[in-house]
């Protein structure tokens, strides 16, 4: 019976440890529901056009070496993904390239127009850098194929506008769109998406910010734009916003308000304090209108109470919403658990049911051993023995002779 409660004992050990995995699984999941934003690097205000934030995170960067004009695409696993290195190679368009590559870095190229064929071959695209090209329009069902796409970087071209489909990709993490010429967006544009978590337009000449939902924003970068207002409703609805990038706006942003303006201006400090939110590097904001140029914390002409309520409720609706989330987050993970937990009793029960019918089998019993000391007695017993033999081998029976 050792055998059976060692292997029970086995048995239960290995569905605690799966179950304590899987609660910290969960535990790791749901409480940190925000993951950490990734802040870019800071580049001088008046530095040179290279120095500007233009590539992503070192997290998502390929390092596959220092670039060569050789027209040879370079090929190395870089976390776990099959990337292609053909930056800086003087090319006009995507070369043949090894089938299955997930991580492509066509940067500093000379690439003007991305085609609907362009990314035929490339269905399994995870990070697209297409990065300080020359590319003026990109077509509209180039990018629809790219359902596992996570990372694109468009930055440094000649875009227009936003590439369309581009934010229905259903996987989109981070979007990097800076240095382009959108300008005043097409009307009915809005920003939305419902994975994105990074959204980079600095220098992009933007007059407007029409926002749409971004329930998993976490950084916001409009920093060298000319906005002269913020749609603070649809802010208010990101509760994961982290960064908001404004830097290098001041000379445009909440200028020459009218009162009712410059009342809105105020609820947006106000939410921005509650949120506590990062606005970039060396970010003042002033709210002032033609009558008032003080720098005040609140306007006479604005109602404090109610600049604050209206913040705190936009606040409080969103994070409601956020906690219903985690919540149906919550009773998955325990469904889950119940489901390993009772496979597991059912899998233990089965296995020991197994063992006790494999060792519960029918029993051999030994045959006693009869020593006899008396010779006729034996031989008796040796004479019975052979005619037991004789009758069965086929019923002749041995005599004496006489």
């Amino acid at each position: 019976m050792a055998a059976p409660f060692s292997l029970l004992a086995t048995c239960l050990g290995a569905a605690l440890l799966l179950v304590v995995a899987v609660l910290a699984d969960a535990a790791a999941v749901v409480p940190e529901a925000v993951p950490e934003a990734v802040p870019e690097a800071a580049a001088p205000a008046d530095g040179p056009p290279e120095s500007r934030v233009r590539r992503t995170p070192h997290s998502d960067s390929l390092l596959l070496g220092s670039p060569s004009r050789n027209t040879n695409c370079k090929y190395a696993p870089v976390y776990g993904y099959l990337s292609a290195d053909c930056s800086d190679r003087g090319l006009e368009g995507i070369p043949t390239l090894r089938g299955g590559v997930e991580a492509l870095d066509m940067s500093e190229n000379k690439m003007k127009v991305v085609a609907n064929n362009t990314f035929a071959a490339l269905a399994k695209l995870r990070i697209l850098y297409l990065n300080e090209n020359r590319i003026k329009v990109v077509e509209n069902g180039a990018l629809a194929g790219l359902y596992y796409l996570e990372v694109i970087d468009l930055s440094g071209n000649r875009l227009q506008n936003i590439p369309y489909g581009l934010l229905e990709l259903p996987r989109l993490r981070k979007l990097y769109f800076a240095d382009n010429l959108l300008g005043r967006l097409d009307p009915g544009f809005v920003f939305a998406s419902p994975t994105l978590q990074l959204l980079q337009l600095a220098e992009c000449n933007l007059l407007d910010l029409p926002l749409g939902e971004l329930p998993e924003l976490l950084h916001l970068n409009v920093s060298k734009n000319m906005l002269t207002s913020l749609p603070m409703h649809d802010l208010s609805a990101m509760c994961r916003l982290e960064i908001l990038d404004l830097s290098q706006m001041a000379t445009t942003l909440f200028e020459e308000l009218d009162m009712e303006e410059a009342c809105q201006c105020q609820t947006f400090l106000g939410w921005v304090s509650l949120r506590g939110l990062d606005l970039g590097r060396n970010t003042r904001i002033v709210c002032r209108n033609d009558t008032n140029h003080a720098d005040e914390p609140y306007m006479p002409t604005c109602n404090k109470t109610q600049v604050s309520t209206a913040a705190l409720e936009m606040h409080g609706r969103c994070v409601k919403e956020q906690h219903e989330h985690l919540r149906a987050q919550m009773r998955g993970w325990w469904v889950i658990v119940i489901g390993v937990v009772f496979g597991t009793i059912m899998t233990t029960a089965v296995v020991l049911c197994y063992c006790q019918r494999r060792h519960a089998g029918p029993r051999h019993h030994k045959v006693p051993v009869v020593v006899m000391t008396d010779p006729s007695q034996a031989n008796g017993a040796a004479n019975g023995h052979g005619q037991g033999r004789g009758r069965a081998g086929g019923g002749q029976t041995v005599t004496d002779g006489k």
